[in-house]
């Protein structure tokens, strides 16, 4: 069985080994791109960007990904600098709706996708009081969103600092107070488990009765 999301690969399996519940063996996937915005992920037809983006397209061609079961989307950290054109947070809404809908058509039909909340740790140091405050905003239209639950996304962790005060520990970035850290990693593999435990032995035990033909 398949699983595909951006970043923690190595570590999310180690935890996950470590389950007495999670019987089957479960292959998960990164498929991540560094300093990509929520516009770069769009399909062509969709952006507003001359050069028109080519990840999406990419994604729906991978094998792995058309064989996914669970996908994880974390995306938008990088929406509060992108230029040419800027995003306004309703554009990171938008766009996270369109690339979550693109996923729910394409590959298996009844995968789970679940949408994280965009970290703002270093928001300080490195944004503008303008963009610290669309991030804000940005996160606040996700989690509306998740709750809405109207194009069936679920909702992922919430990473940033005002949803979730463990996210201010220190240890969990690196010197530059902006990029997560090996503990910061290893924290989020721990706190997938609980959250996607239900749906993986939900699966496997479907797939049991399906073998068994029940």
């Amino acid at each position: 069985m398949s699983f595909f999301f951006a970043g923690l690969a190595h570590k999310l399996g180690k935890e996950l080994a470590k389950e007495s519940s999670i019987r089957q063996s479960w292959q998960i996937f990164n498929r991540g791109e560094f300093k990509a915005s929520t516009e770069d992920w769009l399909h062509p037809a969709d952006s507003k960007q001359k050069v028109k983006p080519e990840l999406l397209t990419k994604l729906f061609q991978d094998p792995k990904y058309l064989s996914a079961e669970i996908v994880i989307v974390m995306l938008g950290s990088y929406d509060a600098l992108h230029k040419n054109p800027s995003l306004t947070p309703q554009d990171t809404l938008r766009n996270l709706e369109l690339i979550c809908q693109a996923m729910k058509r394409t590959g298996k039909e009844n995968k789970s996708i679940y949408l994280c909340t965009i970290p703002t740790t270093g928001d300080d140091i490195y944004l503008t009081a303008e963009q610290k405050a669309d991030n804000l905003t940005r996160n606040t239209l996700i989690e509306g969103y998740v709750k809405k639950n109207n194009d069936g996304v679920l909702p992922g962790l919430q990473i940033d600092l005002a949803s979730n005060f463990e996210m201010k520990r220190s240890n969990l970035y690196w010197k530059d107070d902006r990029h997560f850290s090996d503990i910061g990693y290893r924290k989020m593999a721990k706190d997938w488990v609980p959250m996607i435990r239900p749906d993986m032995v939900k699966r496997e035990f479907s797939l049991f009765r399906a073998d068994l033909g029940l």
